[in-house]
């Protein structure tokens, strides 16, 4: 069975440090704080040079993007409000991996927030190279797009490789294998002005200026309801995302209003993932639905008409120690190896599933696998509390310092392994940094 939901992978420790002041006591205060991003090696802690840092904010529309210097730093000024970042270099796995999500975290005003970043070194990426390049406008204007999703396909292979244009249109995409790719760009308001550029892409190669031309074109809306099943009505995020490699649309999030509708525009031709619910608002997406039929997706051509498809949600499964609060995703600090996981009993549960993940998303305790196989002894309706690796089956202890999170999974029937899974813990909570006494 395919999860369903993605699994957040980028675990922050946030550090809030005091800044030097502003103008005299006559200037206006414009409100601004700083992200100090450090990257490094995860095996020697040596500091990742030209590593490329975007920035995104909670509207998941990159804001800063650039490379880390020869310290592995990189910074920047913004606004107060909710940012997340993605970290990419050749030779590298990036962070969060690719089909996962990023933890977001809190800018400040006057304050600097520091993420500490560690890369994984890729064994397979000895042969790869490097696709760069710039996303713009036609003639005569040649204007750079930011915030467009660039993926790379090669379709006898089926190898893919996306990143996101910065500021001035520019993208690089690290670690493709050799071979013939075709490069595709979308983003809300915008379609590919030709067909896919084709490129190809030679071992330890650095391939620059592989220009992609989009232009401004009011393509065919996606509105639809949310029904919520059995519980308050609420506030959700609806999100399009690309099905293969499972990367956001940008300009493609939105909430339900009043009614319970909500609206997308002008979405670009391609064939896309529909998701409801990733915020720390109380609801997942319906997992019976997706268990039964899958992931909704949609497709849009260049001829499409307005479209419709409407959501279900259901109650999350609360989780309430250890974990960070909804609205502030810092981690909560505990002093115990063997911490005691406790969540509030979920109506008509019969088993319930844990996962623990470290800060690289790997699982290292518990959890199920593609075909519904759970991976520890059996946790039973009436249990809401279990403690840490309390079968043995962990592949790793909790390591000082670290930075984990965990998630609970509700299913139907406690019969071996997992029957329908009817709800999960939210993705963004169950954060913790373990910090020995």
């Amino acid at each position: 069975m395919r999860r369903i939901t993605a699994v957040i992978l980028l675990m922050v420790s946030i550090a809030f440090i005091a800044c030097g002041g502003g103008g005299g006591s006559g200037s206006k205060h414009i409100p601004e704080g700083t992200l100090l991003v450090t990257v490094n090696d995860v095996s020697d802690d040596s500091a990742v040079e030209n590593a490329r840092i975007s920035v995104y904010n909670d509207k998941n529309l990159i804001t800063e993007n650039g490379t880390t210097d020869i310290q592995g730093e990189f910074e920047c000024s913004l606004i107060p409000g909710s940012y997340y970042v993605v970290v990419t270099a050749q030779g590298y796995n990036p962070v969060p991996l690719t089909n996962q999500s990023a933890i977001p975290f809190e800018i400040v005003d006057q304050k600097i927030t520091t993420e500490s970043v560690l890369l994984d070194a890729s064994p397979d990426t000895g042969d790869t190279g490097q696709l760069s390049g710039i996303v713009m406008t036609p003639a005569p204007d040649f204007d750079g797009v930011s915030n467009v999703l660039i993926i790379a396909e090669d379709s006898a292979q089926n190898l893919l490789a996306s990143g996101i244009s910065g500021a001035n249109g520019d993208f690089s995409l690290f670690n493709v294998e050799p071979g013939s790719y075709t490069l595709s760009a979308y983003r809300s308001g915008y379609r590919q002005v030709s067909e896919s550029v084709a490129v190809d892409v030679v071992k330890e190669g650095i391939h620059e200026q592989n220009d992609i031309e989009i232009e401004a074109h009011d393509n065919a809306d996606l509105s639809g309801q949310v029904t919520f099943l059995a519980i308050t009505n609420g506030i959700v995020d609806m999100t399009l995302i690309h099905p293969e490699t499972l990367d956001t649309l940008p300009g493609l999030t939105t909430l339900n209003d009043i009614n319970n509708d909500y609206f997308l525009p002008s979405v670009p031709p391609g064939t896309y993932i529909a998701w409801a619910s990733f915020r720390n608002d109380g609801y997942v997406m319906d997992p019976d639905r997706i268990f039964k039929f899958g992931l909704p997706e949609i497709t849009f051509t260049d001829n499409s008409s307005d479209q419709e498809l409407d959501f279900s949600v259901t109650g999350a499964v609360t989780i309430t120690d250890p974990t960070n609060e909804a609205d502030l995703v810092v981690p909560q600090f505990i002093h115990t190896d063997s911490p005691t996981f406790t969540w509030e009993k979920y109506p008509s549960a019969h088993e319930y599933i844990i996962e623990v993940y470290d800060s690289q998303g790997n699982t290292i305790w518990g959890g199920f696998d593609a075909a519904g196989v759970v991976q520890h002894l059996q946790i039973t309706a009436n249990q809401t509390s279990v403690n840490f690796n309390f079968d043995g089956s962990a592949t790793e202890s909790l390591q000082d310092g670290e930075t984990y999170r965990w998630k609970i999974y509700a299913d139907d029937d406690d019969a071996l392994n997992i029957q329908t899974l009817i709800s999960s813990s939210e993705d963004l909570m169950g954060l913790f940094t373990y910090i020995q006494n």
